[in-house]
């Protein structure tokens, strides 16, 4: 039996930590056994936990920022020394024979497992090159591609958009976040539109994710306001947690000039996600870059409609006009261009809705995506 060191950079359950969970839940257990490092407590660990995994926390900061932090990695990096030495210590004392990191802002376990000489396997799920760029190297954006593929045996993207500033090496592969098409089946909105405070009739544009910037509710708050004028019953369901609250009281602020109070709905975090985008009429996703975009596989597989900006990873996901509906910018003239028609005309959404349910079957089911990794971690291990 191997053992394998999974190090998180988050213990929340976002997109990436989520597809790790799945990944600690499905491994063979016959063949591997998981240990999972996180930088804190938090809902990652109460999920492991359930799942029988052991847990170590190992207070760490992010070795990558956005540009208006950058002044700060250095002092992160001589901080993170301690986690790099005690990380190093877990593969000694727990006999590891790789090392997996979960995303490109923690290098704490890659440089762990070079020192113990142990091969290692990095997971990118974020976009570190190009005009949309998510974090960033204070020595650049080539040293840090420079790095990442010198500390790994090899480099896994959850798109190819993620990879892309990689080219054309051999060690780098694409494994796509994945979804449990059975377990998405049981989900339901009966009662859910009732919570919110809904009615049968309310036709129900949403969002989810972080309410932030990047994520662009401003935009589509915008194209929510045009496309009321055509659809009195129309309403925006906004899901998340708030990131940016500058940001958040912008949007208040929007709402009320707009006369829109009784029409946008902020739920925050919801547990029960997938009943929560079932309930809708269209998922909408805005964001300025997305590297892959979990939420849109979320809703494919409960045939919920997907409009979503032309970004990132998400044209790897959706074909347009076929299993979804791509638009070329977040402007709110473009995001309900988009929308309208769909609205005037229902069968198109609900046909596309329905090839979408069959692309998760045949690309993104998370049994064929963790079959992957393990041939992945085979390999590396074997070399």
């Amino acid at each position: 039996m191997k053992r394998i060191l999974f190090v998180t950079h988050s213990s929340e359950l976002h997109g990436a930590e989520l597809l790790l969970l799945q990944t600690l839940e499905r491994l063979d257990r016959a063949r591997f056994r998981s240990v999972l490092v996180i930088p804190r407590k938090g809902p990652l660990e109460k999920e492991a936990d359930k799942l029988g995994i052991e847990v170590i926390p190992v207070p760490m900061k992010w070795w990558l920022s956005d540009r208006a932090n950058l002044w700060r990695q250095p002092f992160a990096w001589i901080w993170n020394i301690k986690s790099v030495i005690t990380i190093r210590d877990i593969i000694r004392r727990r006999k590891i024979d790789l090392v997996f990191s979960n995303s490109a802002v923690s290098f704490s376990g890659a440089l762990a497992a070079h020192v113990r000489r142990k091969p290692h396997i990095w997971f990118l799920h974020e976009i570190l090159q190009g005009e949309n760029i998510q974090f960033r190297c204070i020595l650049g954006s080539r040293f840090l591609i420079k790095f990442i593929t010198a500390f790994s045996c090899q480099v896994i993207g959850n798109s190819m958009a993620t990879l892309a500033p990689f080219g054309s090496l051999s060690k780098i592969r694409v494994v796509y976040n994945g979804i449990s098409l059975e377990k998405s089946q049981d989900h339901t909105c009966e009662g859910t539109k009732k919570q919110l405070g809904l009615r049968d009739n309310d036709i129900i544009l949403g969002m989810v994710g972080r309410v932030c910037p990047e994520k662009g509710q401003m935009e589509v708050l915008q194209a929510f306001a045009l496309l009321k004028v055509h659809f009195p019953e129309l309403k925006l369901l906004i899901v998340g947690e708030v990131k940016d609250k500058k940001y958040f009281l912008r949007i208040e602020k929007m709402i009320q000039e707009l006369a829109l109070e009784k029409d946008v709905i902020f739920t925050g975090r919801r547990e029960k996600i997938l009943d929560v985008i079932r309930s809708m009429d269209i998922l909408i996703v805005a964001s300025r870059s997305e590297s892959f975009g979990r939420v849109i596989i979320e809703a494919m597989s409960v045939k919920t409609p997907v409009v979503a900006v032309r970004s990132g990873g998400i044209p790897e996901i959706i074909e347009d006009e076929s299993s979804g509906f791509l638009v070329p910018s977040n402007k709110p003239e473009d995001l309900a261009s988009v929308i309208q028609p769909l609205l005037q005309s229902r069968e198109k959404a609900y046909s596309a809705a329905l090839k979408a349910e069959k692309t998760i079957r045949q690309r993104f089911d998370i049994n064929i995506q963790v079959e992957k990794i393990e041939t992945i971690i085979e390999e590396c291990i074997g070399k």
